[in-house]
């Protein structure tokens, strides 16, 4: 696996770090040895968080696994809010490396497992993968601070 992160102080991209690696191990993406992410701090706009895509490749295409992600992180927010963001973008991570999510350009909708979805008549929260996402958040950062890695 490669973990590139860039922006911020190296304080916040050591915590980053620490918090994917953690991810990975609980979510049982250590087993894809091939994942390929990039965690960018930037200046997403108040209210913005972080967002997971997933990078185009050579080897991109349809029915291909998806192995190349970037996640950005907004560089304004205190440590506890980057843990929960980068926590909560490696379950979007797994959820694309497992075929679970595929936000491709498609007419029916995103595909989360084997339906789809309009993301524009779903609210945010009512997502299917943003629930999932929201509530492994919770359990994975609770799990993370009290395992006193930081």
């Amino acid at each position: 696996m490669l973990l590139n992160l860039t922006g911020s102080t190296k304080a916040n991209r050591e915590i980053a770090s620490t918090a994917a690696v953690f991810a990975m191990m609980e979510l049982g993406l250590t087993r894809l040895s091939s994942l390929d992410i990039d965690i960018a701090f930037k200046n997403l706009g108040e209210g913005s968080y972080g967002l997971c895509s997933v990078a185009e490749t050579e080897n991109s295409g349809r029915n291909k696994p998806m192995r190349s992600f970037i996640i950005e992180v907004n560089k304004t927010m205190n440590i506890s809010m980057i843990v929960r963001t980068v926590l909560h973008e490696m379950v979007h991570v797994r959820q694309f490396a497992r075929g679970q999510l595929d936000t491709t350009i498609n007419p029916k909708g995103i595909r989360w497992k084997s339906a789809h979805v309009n993301d524009d008549t779903v609210d945010y929260m009512d997502l299917p993968w943003e629930k999932e996402a929201h509530k492994l958040e919770e359990k994975l950062a609770a799990k993370f601070w009290s395992a006193n890695l930081v």
